[in-house]
């Protein structure tokens, strides 16, 4: 099965990139917390204090992180502006990965949030076994992960992770479904399953709502 539609592509946009702020949001996202000041004076490259700064504002509004070239300019001037930082390159094309991975441990750290590891991965992927089974909407198994992910102060992921292990679960649960019922039915109510399930597959892809009497006597 490919990605279901589970948000639009404006809305996937919006959620794999950071917040648009108003200007009395970046006084307060781009304020540095007090247990953070030391950390930030002790980093003496300017494109390393601004990229610390506005890790921390983004990561304060959504509990995410986004890679430096996709920072709002506007975002970028207003640090540069409050913090006195000499700062020429805002295009930020190749800032150190290994900077980014030791200000995302830092900031982590500080707001007792749990990385996105493999542990995370495997228990959203259990989260959402059980998910499936109470809820098919599409937007409801996405959000019901999202707040698992904030109930459990865990970092959340772009949309493809969370999409793909949407799409994994049903498969998964679709192939659990028809081996159970595949011992309880003949040949013909296998073939009506069959077809019933190829129409609810397509029908969701689509992102279409369905009557489930009109799938089986259509």
């Amino acid at each position: 099965m490919p990605f279901p539609n589970i948000l639009n592509k404006a809305q996937i946009k919006e959620f794999d990139n950071p917040p648009i702020f108003k200007s009395e949001d970046r006084k307060i996202f781009f304020d540095i917390p007090r247990a953070l000041e030391n950390e930030f004076l002790e980093i003496r490259n300017n494109t390393n204090k601004l990229v610390f700064i506005i890790m921390i504002g983004y990561f304060k509004c959504c509990k995410k992180f986004f890679i430096p070239i996709k920072f709002n300019e506007k975002d970028i001037n207003y640090v540069v502006n409050k913090y006195n930082l000499e700062f020429k390159d805002k295009k930020l094309k190749d800032f150190s990965r290994t900077n980014i991975y030791r200000y995302k441990d830092i900031i982590l750290r500080h707001f007792s949030i749990s990385e996105f590891d493999n542990n995370a991965k495997n228990l959203l992927k259990q989260e959402a076994r059980n998910v499936v089974q109470k809820e098919f909407k599409m937007r409801a198994i996405f959000q019901g992960l999202l707040n698992f992910l904030c109930l459990k102060k865990i970092e959340i992921p772009n949309y493809n992770v969370l999409a793909e292990i949407i799409t994994n679960t049903l498969n998964e649960y679709e192939k659990d479904i028809s081996f159970k019922l595949s011992n309880l039915l003949d040949n013909d109510k296998k073939d009506l399953l069959d077809d019933l399930l190829q129409k609810i597959q397509t029908e969701t892809i689509k992102g279409k709502k369905y009557n489930l009497t009109n799938l089986i006597f259509n």
